[in-house]
């Protein structure tokens, strides 16, 4: 098929149109389509338009772009007095006057440095005669110790934050952090690390990121999974 005006041709496959060529080489819009379209398409993007995989892709970019600002909306809150989380009616432990339960997560692991000592061993050097009565004595050296931090998984359980602290509740460990007495707090994209004044080496938690909420916000639903980042702001809000 050719244009008697322009002399852009196609090529018919199936019920689709590809471009061949054109004598208007100003255009390179035309380069750029380079997939078989229909010709109601072809006619959308002479007026200026779009091909129905451009919409379709913009289309993608805009839902996205309204799931990134919800999900911002919802961390906005997670600061403040009001966090946009589920309320927890009951959890299995006995909390203090005026205590309240603002988060609880599953299938946390609690993480601490443990000091791991490894030996190297020595040398004990050796003898060498080089010629006759001249023999060559080499020192050996003593074995050492070196020790150094990794870190160790202790425990898998649940995570319940308060307006007045933190629990982690496992199997074997039982963990009680004061908010007033944490220094600081590292969040990475599966967990937080937290700093505290009576304890001289940190703890992690990791695995938020296996529990998830379903905001709403205008109607609009998104499934979010938990990260680092998230828990932290909710812990600052209640420092603040």
């Amino acid at each position: 098929m050719m244009c008697n005006t322009c002399k852009t041709s196609f090529k018919q496959e199936n019920n689709l149109y590809k471009f061949i060529n054109t004598a208007i080489t100003n255009t390179p819009l035309w380069n750029y389509y380079n997939q078989p379209l229909t010709m109601e398409e072809w006619d959308r993007i002479t007026e200026g338009g779009l091909s129905n995989g451009e919409i379709e892709q913009a289309q993608r970019e805009e839902l996205a772009r309204i799931r990134d600002s919800d999900i911002q909306v919802f961390m906005d809150t997670l600061s403040t007095d009001n966090p946009m989380l589920p309320q927890i009616k009951s959890v299995d432990l006995l909390l203090k006057k005026n205590e309240h339960p603002i988060l609880e997560l599953e299938n946390i692991t609690l993480q601490e440095p443990r000091a791991v000592r490894v030996s190297r061993g020595g040398y004990g050097g050796t003898s060498i005669r080089i010629a006759k009565g001249i023999t060559l004595h080499t020192g050996g050296t003593r074995g050492r110790s070196e020790s150094h931090d990794e870190i160790r998984n202790i425990d898998n359980g649940k995570l319940l934050i308060t307006n007045k602290r933190i629990m982690f509740l496992g199997s074997n460990r039982t963990t009680n952090i004061d908010i007033n007495k944490i220094v600081s707090i590292e969040d990475y994209l599966d967990g937080i690390k937290i700093q505290r004044s009576n304890k001289q080496k940190p703890e992690y938690f990791i695995g938020v990121d296996n529990n998830s909420i379903t905001i709403n916000i205008e109607g609009r639903q998104h499934n979010v999974l938990f990260n680092g980042e998230m828990i932290r702001e909710i812990i600052i809000g209640r420092l603040n």
